[in-house]
């Protein structure tokens, strides 16, 4: 846990054989964080006391593996690492270090200077071809140290900022002249509640502020000091309900804590809706009128929110947080909506505002309150920073851990929420505080039967591997396995599959289906002669990990549930790293699996690799569906996707029957992907793959122009939650 915003390790080196000798070394290490980026640094070896010049300085995505090429020289020494420069909650680990030779760490660092280097001098650093000129590229590579050592990338380092002044700025001025040009044809009043206690004083005057710059007029803002013990807050509100008659005031005579303080503010109000502010917090000056023109665009909207940034100490705008659209799962593992939330007034008098008793976890309890009353419909969400949070020091901005309380309140408002709904589950705190994890409750003497369907061709290896550690390690006992043999021809595998159904009688069936390799056909054949009320569609490449025993007792506890129609589970590559945590829409101009490559231990783009959460699709390489779901949509395409986005277009139309499409990251296996059929890599193979990809679009054109799971605001290029740039930029 990094406390100031200077977190850093001191590494000793080991002591080289001649002091006057040079090594090149490669560190690399994964750092994991509640942030957006990782702003790292390594300071050069030194004897007695480090430089601050000789420095190394990197800007990472969060999970990302980081990289620096180091010289050492002159015997035994030290190295300091800072992993990142803000406080807050981080896990390194995977650090590791390499001698290399001079070749390959001019190579590395060639491709790291082209990549960032801004500085017009330093467009062309030295190539190869002239280190190769060279006698020794041991020369080449000191010079091209330097350039590395001193690279400070503007776009690579601050992608943030360049959001900010390319896409907001342009963004804000398009919405001035659209309201320049239209006008609105509703007016309502929104009433800012926001509970003051011993605020900082620059602080609190920012926050007041934020109110006053706002460019749509028609608001109230009222303030409740809860009996702070100095004068400074009261003083500092009195002086604003001078300058501006909206601003409205009052002073409780005893603290009666955050929930308390905020409904004496909602008590003040007389607006159609409710906007709450922090006492240290800020919004942006477009935020109220964002509100009314969502509401113009939306009349049934009830529940609004927003995406948000951080203040820093300095006032510097960091860690964006572009959220997904209104995602029930995603709330119940974590309150991902936080700030900016506006509520119709009456909704809030329905639910009697904050409870008390619920202090550290009030907002999260809020809102699961809140939703027991409100259509999916009714929530909308606005893809845009309209919020500013500001990092104190006691505040879970700064470190979740700073209020361990708001851990157990949590969970507690959760498990209230869940009963009241009439739902048999318990929940469950994550290691990361304020994280869920909601465990689904199954009853054990009416265990569900799964038919899990493995279309399979030879490959021995593969199939045999996947079948064996499905029997050995899986925990959920009422289970078929329906091995779907597509013609093979390989004696040892038509030996095998005899073997298996003959030692498996009632557990084990082989059926063979003659036709061309058609990935839907199989399956849907298949599916006609399970016999389980689930399905479960499996790769014959995947393979069950021996502790991840209860893989297919968490997707039957995660299918059960009445609202949902395809569960997903978390795959991993031999390597660890990910090969699938769901299918965001829209990634390479059609769909990409989140979060893909990172290292397995990852948290993700805000915790969402660990937590459980709606997609728009998952991966049919291991995909689990009610059977009566899977005949209502006539299972899968046989005709216009036989190979490929089969599994994106079943999930598309469980969608449109109004039913959730589900990531679950307590579901993991292993994936050999494309081990069996091979790669997409030959002429035919791209020409058909091209032509299942237009066929989805041409289907599918309103899903696959925005996933409402994922953001606008975040890249469609890659699959790693990064902020989109404009191009150019």
């Amino acid at each position: 846990m990094a406390k100031g915003y200077d977190p850093h390790i001191i590494l000793e080196l080991a002591e080289q054989p001649d002091e006057n000798s040079k090594a090149m070394i490669r560190m690399t290490v994964i750092v994991e964080g509640y942030h957006d980026r990782i702003n790292s640094a390594v300071y050069l070896p030194w004897e007695h006391s480090y430089h601050g010049d000789r420095v190394i300085k990197r800007n990472y995505a969060c999970g990302e593996q980081q990289e620096f090429i180091i010289e050492s020289h002159k015997g035994k020494g030290y190295l300091r690492y800072d992993p990142h420069n803000m406080p807050g909650f981080l896990h390194i680990f995977a650090m590791r270090f390499q001698v290399w030779s001079d070749a390959a760490s001019y190579a590395s660092m060639l491709l790291d200077v082209k990549r960032r280097h801004t500085d017009p001098s330093l467009a062309k650093p030295i190539t190869m071809s002239d280190a190769c000129k060279q006698e020794e590229i041991g020369e080449s590579c000191q010079q091209q140290y330097s350039l590395y050592r001193d690279a400070k990338p503007e776009g690579v380092d601050n992608p943030y900022g360049l959001w900010i002044k390319y896409t907001e700025r342009s963004r804000l001025h398009r919405m001035k002249k659209k309201e320049e040009r239209k006008g609105y044809d509703i007016n309502p009043k929104f009433s800012i509640v926001v509970p003051v206690y011993n605020t900082d004083s620059k602080a609190l005057r920012e926050c007041i502020d934020s109110v006053l710059q706002q460019s749509y007029e028609n608001w109230e803002l009222c303030l409740v000091d809860d009996a702070s013990s100095t004068q400074e807050p009261w003083m500092i509100l009195q002086a604003a309900s001078e300058i501006d008659q909206r601003i409205r005031i009052r002073k409780r005579t005893i603290n009666g804590h955050i929930c308390e303080a905020t409904n004496s503010a909602i008590a003040m109000t007389k607006g159609h809706w409710i906007v709450f502010l922090d006492h240290d917090d800020a919004l942006a000056p477009q935020a109220l009128e964002r509100l009314c023109q969502v509401i113009e665009e939306t009349p049934n909207a009830r529940l609004i929110y927003s995406d948000e940034d951080f203040l820093d100490p300095k006032g510097n705008r960091i860690n964006p947080h572009f959220k997904s659209d209104w995602n029930r799962d995603l709330l119940y593992s974590h309150n991902y909506i936080t700030h900016l939330v506006c509520v119709t007034s009456d909704l809030v008098d329905l639910t009697r505002g904050m409870q008390k008793g619920k202090e550290g976890a009030q907002d999260y309890d809020f809102l699961l309150r809140i939703i027991e009353r409100l259509d999916d419909s009714e929530i909308v969400h606005i893809p845009e920073i309209l919020y500013h949070w500001r990092i104190s020091e006691m505040s879970t901005a700064h470190d979740s851990n700073s209020k361990p309380y708001t851990v157990h309140r949590g969970r507690e408002a959760l498990t209230e929420h869940l009963q009241q709904a009439g739902k048999f589950a318990t929940v469950e705190s994550l290691d990361q505080p304020n994280f869920y994890r909601v465990h689904w409750e199954i009853a054990a003497d009416n265990l569900p039967l799964v038919s899990i369907i493995i279309p399979t061709r030879d490959r021995l290896e593969l199939i045999s591997r996947c079948v064996e550690t499905i029997h050995e390690y899986t925990q959920y006992s009422n289970y078929e396995i329906i091995i779907v043999d597509n013609e093979s021809i390989d004696p040892s595998t038509i030996e095998w599959l005899f073997k298996i159904k003959r030692q498996h009688p009632g557990r084990i069936r082989v059926i063979r289906h003659v036709i061309p390799f058609n990935y839907s056909a199989l399956n849907n054949y298949a599916a006609s002669q399970s016999r389980g009320s689930l399905l479960c569609l499996l790769n014959n490449d995947t393979e069950v990990l021996k502790d991840q025993g209860n893989w297919l007792g968490e997707m039957v506890s995660q299918v059960m549930r009445p609202e949902v129609g395809c569960v997903g589970a978390k795959l991993l590559y031999p390597d660890s790293t990910i090969q699938h945590a769901g299918v965001i829409l829209t990634l390479g101009g059609v769909a990409g699996h989140s979060h893909k490559g990172w290292p397995a231990g990852s948290t993700g783009y805000f915790n969402r690799l660990r937590i459980v959460q709606e997609m728009s699709a998952v991966t049919g390489a291991c995909l689990m569906i009610r059977k009566k779901i899977y005949e209502l949509v006539k299972g899968l395409d046989e005709k216009d996707f036989p190979i490929a986005y089969n599994d994106v277009d079943l999930c598309l139309k469980v969608r449109s029957e109004g039913f959730h499409n589900i990531y679950t990251p307590n579901a993991i296996l292993l994936h050999h992907e494309s081990k069996s059929r091979g790669y997409e890599d030959t002429k035919d193979k791209k020409e058909r793959l091209r032509v299942e990809q237009g066929r989805l679009l041409e289907k599918w054109p309103e899903y696959l122009a925005r996933d409402p799971f994922y953001n606008i605001n975040l890249t469609t290029d890659r699959e790693d939650f990064s902020i989109r740039i404009p191009p150019g930029h």
